[in-house]
């Protein structure tokens, strides 16, 4: 009999317990896999080398404000070559689910430094410069919404007051415009309508964009920016806009650290179990190891029968699992319509899930294997 083919019977003379372990161990694994792959989705990918894009915002927090009048400030620092600004306005439909990312922004200067997302017809770009209450949409936001061209919607702010004393904002859809962004870009009204029609609060802002003149000097600008407001009641931050979305996960709780804990707790359970289980039959199947002793077996042999039967038990628990959590997450994505980005299982997620696939079986089978080295047949018989 070879060796493959012995292990497979020791795993499978007592089928139910090990099916009970593959399962206990895909569990961990889909857990593991689903978690690491939000985290994944979630975080910015690295700064393209060469941008000229910088985030100015408030250096206490995103949630708070900076004045409007930084615009033109920050628009005469030497280096800038355009600025915007943009207020997040919290949107949800009809409940408070149903999130609708909408930024309200200053219509020329943000459709000039986002020319190349944003790409509208004349027709389109004229009214929303002509109607204060016009809204414009990305066609993946709009479809996922059912909204069209001409539609009046009323959206509701978690951040906003209206001047009448609700949190109710009309718009209109005056344009749609394409994007190959996953997940799409959103909605976007103006400024103005959002800060004349506000119960309290005007004249402020969440952030600015900033296109410096070249990427070289971007640092400098960052730099001269933040100087000049140094000191002030609202200092500012200025920084890439892929360390800003490093920023607004941190707002929200160390996500990581949060996925690890779980994942962590999930493996001291699994090892615990399987641990415990491998060492019960390396126990039951002593007179057996007599025996292989007996017949020329020596002790490294059987420890590596241990150490191979708990690998092919966790290989095949975290390949299962690693395949179910693949399916959840594109799922997932399949069913949120692409609004949660690129969602999937990474193949580094995979390769590492194999990788502790493989340490927890060293570490789950060292003391059963350990115990194996240590039978003799003289000590098989005696039991």
């Amino acid at each position: 009999m070879t060796r493959a083919r012995l292990i497979a019977k020791n795993l499978w003379r007592a089928p139910g317990r090990t099916i009970l372990l593959i399962v206990c161990i895909a569990v961990a694994f889909v857990t593991f896999g689903v978690l690491n792959g939000f985290l994944a989705s979630m975080s910015p990918n690295d700064e393209v080398s060469g941008s000229r894009d910088l985030i100015v915002h408030n250096r206490v927090n995103l949630l708070q404000t900076l004045p409007i009048a930084y615009f033109d400030r920050v628009r005469r620092v030497p280096g800038v070559a355009a600025v915007s600004h943009l207020n997040v306005l919290g949107a949800y439909g009809e409940t408070p689910g149903d999130t609708v990312p909408l930024m309200m922004v200053d219509p020329d200067s943000y459709l000039a430094l986002h020319a190349d997302q944003i790409k509208l017809t004349a027709a389109q770009r004229s009214a929303f410069l002509e109607e204060r209450d016009g809204l414009i949409v990305d066609a993946s936001t709009a479809s996922r919404h059912g909204w069209a061209v001409g539609d009046h919607v009323v959206l509701h702010s978690r951040l906003y007051v209206h001047r009448d004393g609700g949190n109710d904002w009309p718009f209109h859809i005056v344009g749609l415009f394409p994007t190959t962004e996953a997940g799409g870009l959103g909605a976007f009204g103006r400024y103005d309508y959002l800060n004349g029609d506000l119960l309290v609060g005007g004249d402020q802002v969440h952030w600015f964009t900033v296109r410096t003149a070249d990427a070289a000097s971007r640092d400098r600008v960052a730099a001269t920016i933040d100087y000049r407001f140094a000191n002030s009641n609202f200092e500012t931050k200025s920084e890439p806009a892929s360390a800003m979305a490093r920023a607004m996960l941190d707002q929200i709780g160390d996500v990581a650290l949060a996925i690890r804990l779980i994942v962590s707790a999930a493996f001291v359970t699994i090892l615990l179990v399987v641990g415990n289980t491998v060492a019960l039959s390396v126990r039951q199947r002593t007179a057996e190891f007599g025996t292989l002793r007996a017949i020329g077996f020596v002790p490294w042999q059987l420890a590596r029968f241990v150490l191979a039967e708990t690998t092919v038990l966790f290989l095949v628990g975290a390949s299962i699992g690693l395949a179910i959590a693949g399916l959840i997450l594109t799922a997932l994505a399949s069913a949120s319509g692409g609004s949660r980005g690129a969602l999937g299982l990474p193949h580094a997620v995979a390769l590492q899930g194999i990788g502790i696939a493989l340490l927890a079986a060293l570490l789950t089978g060292a003391v059963p294997a350990w115990r194996a080295l240590r039978i003799t047949p003289a000590a098989a018989l005696r039991r």
